[in-house]
């Protein structure tokens, strides 16, 4: 593959000077090659079949092998790239122009056939071409190449134009061999085959124009490009293509479209409107062509033929809401209030989800002077406003609604509305539960004061305020889902009110979501995955129902497709620690501790409470003391009981204190976690055994006894523990009698006895074998001198161990208080 540059070029030089030079890179030696070969447990860089090999060991990560004496600025490279394992979204390329690890550039293949390029300046990355699609999906292997003249940057895959484009964020630098792997990814292997690099200046024109002449840019690969920068919001970059490609083909529908789109948002206002006319005149009919002509006539300020354009067309007008909202300007600018209130109102009525319709319709009632219904319109849209939580276009609505009435009634309701909406939410509650204790008949203050009682844990005390909301609008299902979702979350019975939800909405994604959690809670499986892969295919933004269709995934032991459902939410703090629960139930704990730690990031960049956060760095500790990693997890714990002390974070740290050989600090950590939770059984288990380790047998009975009442079956155990722990086990050689002998044994008489021991109390130990007898099994064998004697050796029993002293005298002192 390289042969071209070689066989363009000729010889090559490998002085190094500053002319610059044909360098090949021997990859079956990577170090000769300058490539630093390293290895830890994220990544490694290694030779492997006379290829330089990048392997990343974890998702979401990006590393690369520098080659750090190989500098360049202006260059021609030609790379052969191979995916050996990668069972995700992954991508690998080249870095370029490197000055340490904080400036460079990076083009970079995935592959699910996109190409992309990227600079980073002082550690901040920078898009320059977005994921654009390739022609095709590269195989196992591709080839890349890049040339970067100036600012100038070209790349081609497989033999084909991918992109061109301008940065200057880095002048000179370093070549690297880069990967990435993505959150679905959790390792992957790359290796790099085949390398050039061109540096003479002469050269690399001389291979830039070839290979453009051998492979130019086609007009769909100019498109594509064009797509992703408009997507982008690089709108400049994406004009310049589609210019292009108009030079190389004539341009379609979609692509004038695009085309009026961008110019349209750099307000090249000549140009939109050449785009618009070109794509109505191959399709006259389209209509998101003719509103886009229209809004470009109201942008350009050309309202009367605005105005004589949608009245021409007034049938195709008064169906469109958007139509009709620009008639509705055109006639504002032209002084026809009246007129302008009309259009306004059918755009609202056409669209009634739309506020801003309707707000236009009240400032226009105004300037006709319908006072009354300019207020009853600007009421309309205040209500939308706030559902939308739109906090300046609320502000405005309830600024008109005072002027026009003072004394309106629902002022006070808009107000805490807006309080609401602008995240101002303890001041919001007290205004809202104000006007519910007034006994508003708002079913908006009701939600809302039922809704923030929620959000701070009081799902209990929410419950009134729901319950009062769907009683003042029972047909609205968004009152029915909350109040079933506090229900649920409160561990109270539903009542009808998820079912009624259902009957109102049964295509709501968030009311399919919570019959999800519902029938997961019962134990219908089935039916929760349905709900759950029914809400995210509504829903595909949104965490929430991929958080519990991964939960559910993982709990019935498809842990890996969990991973899937989770990788487009990467960066969401939740998803990350749902990614690392998955983890865990795949046995990756270091994978796991990981996500864990991205979470806990995300979370505080998010800008979560302590709780949530401590909840995950729980997760991550919890992992840590699994791997052994002590000093880790106490330090991950020192934190979390510093910011928002729990009693998991107690618990985790007992453990570790335990492991740590400091059971003093194990056990107040343990009494502290139990002072939060009595009910845990397992913490209650851990403490109990400390005792039990230590000999404190009064607190480990007093222990033991709460135990009993949470989990009979771990007392049960732990009482067999600590009697074998205690006491030793004495038995008879000649009956199945066993004697339980404390440990240490008391103090006990040596004297002789001078009584008849009752048959369950020891004979003594013979001398000679060392065996146990008991007296119902020896009495008969009293000899002349009164004592008992061992039957296999004829000696007779002694009691000289203190244990067997100690159980005589017990037995002795039992009998005395039964007779």
């Amino acid at each position: 593959m390289l042969g071209f540059l070689r066989r363009l070029f000729g010889a090559r030089r490998d002085d190094g000077s500053d002319e610059g030079e044909l360098w090949t890179a021997p990859l079956g030696n990577p170090e000769s090659a300058g490539f630093r070969l390293s290895m830890d447990e994220r990544y490694a860089v290694r030779p492997a079949d006379g290829a330089l090999e990048l392997e990343l060991r974890k998702g979401s990560l990006f590393a690369w092998a520098e080659a750090p004496a190989r500098l360049a600025s202006d260059f021609a490279c030609q790379a052969r790239i191979a995916f050996d394992e990668a069972p995700g979204h992954a991508a690998a390329g080249l870095i370029f122009r490197a000055s340490g690890d904080r400036d460079f550039v990076h083009v970079l293949v995935s592959n699910r056939g996109y190409v992309r390029m990227d600079a980073v300046f002082n550690g901040d990355p920078r898009t320059v071409v977005p994921w654009t699609e390739l022609r095709s999906v590269p195989g196992p292997e591709f080839e890349l190449r890049v040339t970067a003249r100036g600012v100038a940057w070209t790349a081609f895959v497989d033999g084909a134009w991918a992109f061109e484009a301008e940065d200057e964020t880095a002048e000179s630098g370093s070549l690297a061999f880069a990967a990435q792997t993505y959150a679905d990814c959790p390792r992957a292997r790359f290796s790099l085959r085949e390398l050039a690099l061109e540096t003479r200046p002469g050269e690399i024109e001389t291979a830039h124009w070839a290979w453009l002449a051998g492979m130019p840019p086609a007009p769909s690969a100019r498109l594509s490009l064009a797509r992703s920068l408009h997507a982008d919001g690089s709108q400049l970059a994406a004009l310049v293509q589609l210019r292009r490609s108009e030079k190389d083909a004539p341009l379609d529908a979609d692509a004038w479209f695009l085309r009026a789109e961008a110019a349209i948002r750099l307000e090249l206002w000549d140009e939109a409107g050449s785009a618009l006319d070109a794509c109505l005149e191959l399709q006259p009919g389209r209509e998101d062509a003719r509103e886009e002509r229209a809004n470009l006539l109201y942008l350009r300020s050309r309202h009367a033929e605005l105005r004589e354009l949608l009245e021409g067309e007034r049938e195709r007008t008064e169906a469109s809401p958007r139509l009709s909202n620009l008639l509705g300007h055109a006639l504002w600018n032209a002084g026809d209030w009246e007129g302008a209130a009309a259009a306004y109102g059918r755009a609202a009525e056409l669209e009634s989800a739309m506020p801003i319709f309707e707000a236009n319709r009240a400032r226009a009632l105004e300037e006709a002077g319908r006072s009354a219904e300019a207020l009853e319109s600007w009421r309309r849209a205040a209500r939308l406003f706030a559902q939308e939580e739109a906090v300046d276009d609320l502000r405005s609505s309830i600024e008109r609604i005072a002027s026009l009435s003072p004394r309106d009634p629902g002022l006070g309701a808009l107000r805490a509305r807006l309080l609401y909406a602008e995240g101002r939410f303890d001041e919001a509650s007290k205004a809202l539960e104000r006007l519910a204790k007034a006994g508003t008949e708002d079913s908006a203050v009701w939600y809302l004061a039922g809704l923030l009682r929620s959000r701070r844990g009081d799902r209990e005390g929410a419950l009134p305020f729901l319950e009062k909301a769907v009683g003042l609008e029972p047909g609205f299902a968004p009152f029915r889902f909350r109040l079933a979702e506090a229900r649920f979350l409160s561990g109270r019975e539903l009542g009808d009110a998820l079912e009624k939800a259902l009957e109102l909405a049964p295509t709501d994604a968030w009311i399919q979501n919570l019959d999800g959690m519902v029938a997961q809670a019962d134990g219908d499986r089935a039916r929760a995955e349905t709900r759950f892969r029914s809400a995210l295919a509504a829903l595909p933004a949104e965490v929430d129902p991929a958080l519990n269709l991964a939960a559910l995934l993982a709990e019935t032991g498809r842990a890996a497709e969990a991973l899937d459902i989770l990788a487009p939410f990467g960066e969401d703090a939740r998803a990350l620690n749902q990614r690392g629960n998955a983890l865990v139930v795949l046995g990756r704990l270091a994978d796991a501790a990981d996500a864990y730690a991205g979470a806990v990031r995300a979370a505080i960049d998010a800008g979560f409470r302590a709780e949530e956060a401590a909840e995950f760095r729980d997760n991550r500790a919890a992992c840590l003391v699994e791997l052994g990693l002590w000093s880790d997890a106490e330090e991950c714990l020192r934190v979390s009981l510093t910011e928002a002390p729990g009693a998991r974070a107690y618990a985790l740290a007992g453990r570790v204190a335990e492991e740590l050989g400091d059971l003093v600090r194990a056990e107040t950590a343990w009494r502290a976690a139990l002072e939060l939770e009595p009910s845990d059984a397992r913490t209650r288990e851990a403490l109990a055994r400390n005792y039990l380790v230590r000999r404190r047998d009064a607190r480990f009975r007093e222990e033991l006894g709460k135990l009993a009442a949470l989990a009979p079956e771990r007392a049960a155990k732990l009482e067999a523990d600590f009697l074998e722990v205690s006491t030793e086990r004495l038995s008879c050689s000649g009956c199945d009698r066993v004697w339980r002998a404390p440990r240490p044994v008391p103090p006990t008489s040596a004297k002789s006895l001078r009584v008849v021991p009752p048959d369950e109390v020891p004979a003594g130990s013979c001398p000679s074998c060392g065996r146990i007898w008991c007296v119902g099994c020896r009495k008969d064998s009293v000899g002349e001198d009164g004592r008992m004697s061992c039957p296999e050796c004829g000696v007779p029993l002694k009691l000289n161990d203190e244990r067997l002293r100690y159980l005589v005298h017990e037995g002795l002192a039992k009998a005395a208080r039964s007779g």
